[in-house]
């Protein structure tokens, strides 16, 4: 069992949160890495999502 690259991680992160993801990766996920690994960079990914809608809100306002 071999752990995904950061990159994958970043992938899969990317795709749940936009919706959509192919049954592969979502089987390597589930074979290949830790759960919270995936929390983690699920956190982390979200906080770089507010930070950038309140950047965006920022400049606009």
């Amino acid at each position: 069992m071999t752990k995904p690259k950061i990159i994958q991680i970043l992938e899969d992160i990317v795709y749940a949160t936009l919706g959509g993801q192919n049954s592969d990766a979502h089987k390597r996920q589930f074979e290949q890495a830790s759960l919270p690994t995936y929390i983690l960079a699920g956190l982390l990914g979200i906080a770089v999502f507010v930070a950038v809608i309140a950047l965006v809100v920022s400049l606009l306002i």
